[in-house]
């Protein structure tokens, strides 16, 4: 019998049971091997299969090889067998070995999200997560665990919690969750750490590199300071994002604006930086017909000539909610207020409960957090999203994909998503008046209709999500 030595190296850490399910797809892996008769159809033996690795993550200790290497029911992690072109693909037991043979064995490859809370991984990377998991990665969401988690379990993610991730401001909570995060990477051993958020964004990255994260990536969803913020402001948030992205491998940034000025203050090196954009669910959000739109205002209590301005966001000051109320206030009717999102309690910034009572009682309609926005996208006339600071604003390009006019702050990212006098208006920041008067130039069906139908056009050749995810599993080095 002859020995054929494959590339690889085992693991100090053993891979929990359960974890590393098959793919069809994934990264040709090393292990010893002994039993193969070159040249004939041998029987890989379980017992001298040794410990399997990927990118440093394996799968299959001695308590669970057989199990996971050779399909047990339910399982098949020993998912194909090939020569060193290719050829010869099978399943199971049986190895084809011809002479001079390299045997690979593919399996999944694991990718690590890194972000504050789930419901940034539900909300802001399901669809890359989902992109992941339909390429054949073992997909690890990593945050504060909240109500989020088991429905991103269920939809085939791995959540690991993050002790001490917390969205407020704390250097303790941080240092804790940045310990938590070493001892996670050092067991879990992903191919890839991406890191999203402020916070785990400069801890990540660092925390990634030194505990030999093979690929470190970070996206950029919006510079925490914007140009016009004050110098000392600027200064602190871009040298950290500098040092920190001397970590990474790659910086997906979002926005054209944060791009062109990541390179013009040298914030990452220019060879790890990539533009990704943004994208939206383009089946999931589109215009509704007539009957969606008067079942909809129906059930919200929406009179058929009254027009609504409509709203989805946390409710905090710095979407630019009390400028909103203002505004519609000014207006009076037949315009009516739709705001649909979550009380923010904990941000520094959340609305005094004074100010949602007065406008309740001018006939603004509070929905809170919803499900189901796409559909009430079709009880709106005009989208209105007066914010202070936006990366890329996700609502803004699903209520154009749903064929509404959009008025926005003339700011980063609303100005990736309105085109004025196209598909709506930009008005100045904190400027009810001239908020108002945006909002009531679309008073006209017809002016509605016509930059409602251009946003969707804009939204169908800009804010597709695959391309979102085909560029994010690009810097993986993976193809959908």
């Amino acid at each position: 019998m002859d020995h054929i030595e494959l590339p690889g190296e085992r693991p100090q850490a053993k891979r929990p049971p359960g974890v590393g399910h098959p793919s069809s797809a994934g990264h040709q892996v090393g292990a010893r091997a002994q039993g193969i008769e070159l040249g004939h159809e041998m029987v890989l033996p379980a017992e001298e299969i040794g410990h399997l690795v990927v990118d440093g993550c394996g799968i299959g200790d001695r308590r669970h090889r057989d199990q996971q290497a050779f399909g047990a029911p339910g399982t098949e992690a020993l998912d194909h067998v090939q020569d060193a072109h290719g050829a010869g693909r099978v399943h199971g037991r049986t190895v084809p070995a011809p002479p001079h043979a390299r045997i690979s064995l593919v399996v999944p490859r694991k990718i690590a999200h890194l972000t504050t809370v789930d419901l940034s991984l539900r909300y802001l990377l399901l669809a890359q997560i989902e992109g992941s998991l339909a390429a054949g990665d073992d997909v690890l969401g990593i945050s504060a665990r909240g109500p989020d988690v088991p429905f991103l379990e269920e939809r085939g993610m791995r959540f690991v919690e993050l002790t001490g991730s917390t969205r407020s401001m704390s250097l303790r909570g941080d240092l804790r969750a940045a310990r938590a995060l070493w001892r996670i990477l050092r067991r879990e051993r992903p191919a890839v750490l991406h890191t999203h958020n402020p916070k785990p964004g400069i801890y990540g990255r660092i925390v990634g590199r030194l505990a030999g994260v093979p690929l470190v990536v970070h996206t950029t969803h919006g510079l925490y300071a914007a140009p016009d913020d004050p110098l000392p402001k600027r200064l602190v948030v871009y040298g950290l994002e500098a040092i920190a992205s001397r970590f990474s491998h790659v910086e997906l940034v979002q926005n054209p604006e944060d791009l062109e000025l990541m390179r013009r203050w040298r914030i990452a090196p220019r060879r790890k930086l990539r533009l990704l954009g943004n994208g939206v669910d383009l089946e999931r959000f589109r215009p509704a017909d007539d009957d969606q739109r008067q079942a909809r205002r129906g059930a919200l209590g929406i009179g058929p000539a009254e027009v609504v301005v409509g709203l989805v966001a946390r409710l905090v000051a710095e979407k630019g909610i009390p400028e909103l109320i203002d505004a519609v206030d000014q207006l009076g009717p037949p315009f009516r207020l739709l705001l649909v999102g979550p009380h923010d309690p904990d941000k520094a910034d959340a609305l005094p409960q004074a100010l949602l009572d007065r406008a309740t009682a001018t006939g603004a309609i509070l929905t809170g957090h919803r499900e189901d926005v796409d559909e009430l996208y079709a009880a709106m006339d005009v989208f209105c999203l007066p914010s202070h600071r936006e990366g890329f604003p996700r609502a803004a390009m699903e209520a154009a994909a749903s064929g509404l006019p959009v008025v926005a702050t003339d700011i980063r990212g609303c100005r990736q998503v309105v085109e004025p006098g196209v598909t709506g208006a930009l008005v100045p920041v904190r400027d009810a008046r001239a908020l108002a008067s945006a909002i009531g130039e679309v008073v006209d069906p017809l002016v509605r209709a016509a930059q409602g139908t251009a946003g969707r056009a804009k939204a169908v050749a800009d804010f597709d999500e695959r391309a979102v995810v085909e560029r994010t599993l690009a810097a993986y080095g993976r193809s959908v």
